[in-house]
């Protein structure tokens, strides 16, 4: 049997009260391993708030958490649905839906199944030009080379969004770029 993963923690209440309405309490409750409290709080926010940007937010932070949790099939379509809402919008929020989305299909889809969710990641991560985007786009393409054996060029991407995740000085990113 596996050990456990961050789906399997134990509910515990949060130390602060929960700020409705919040993207950031969700996020850092899905973060913190609370997942299914995340959910609890991002269904009660997704009843209220009225700002596109962080409906699409939230939309993002639930379907990562319901995939995580296990319920693949109905993440994935929160994410799509996160994805649609944020195309024409926001470039980060569309980034942030279309990447999420994008992470969860490749791990259960085949490379060819993938290449239309790659190809929104590319636009967006080219609309926005910021290293970020780009280390995310090369990551992904990284995992594709990979899946099809083409080991030269997944790593030759690896080195690409590590160099542009070090621009940003993001620890937690260079440290996911480092497990690859």
């Amino acid at each position: 049997m596996r050990g456990k993963r961050r789906s399997d923690k134990v509910h515990r209440p949060t130390s602060t009260p929960v700020e409705f309405g919040s993207y950031r309490e969700v996020q850092r409750l899905y973060e913190s391993g609370n997942v299914t409290e995340a959910i609890a709080v991002a269904d009660k926010n997704l009843r209220t708030e009225t700002d596109e940007i962080e409906r699409i937010r939230l939309l993002v932070v639930k379907g990562s958490a319901i995939f995580e949790i296990g319920r693949v099939t109905e993440g994935i379509d929160i994410l799509r649905a996160a994805m649609e809402v944020a195309k024409d919008g926001d470039p980060e929020a569309d980034f942030a839906a279309t990447w999420s989305l994008f992470s969860r299909e490749s791990q259960f889809d085949r490379p060819a199944e993938l290449l239309p969710t790659l190809g929104r990641v590319r636009q967006v991560s080219a609309r926005l030009g910021n290293p970020f985007s780009i280390a995310g786009l090369h990551l992904g393409i990284a995992r594709l080379e990979a899946y099809r054996g083409h080991c030269l060029d997944a790593r030759r991407h690896v080195e690409i969004a590590r160099t542009a995740a070090a621009r940003l000085e993001l620890t937690s990113l260079i440290a996911g770029i480092d497990l690859v």
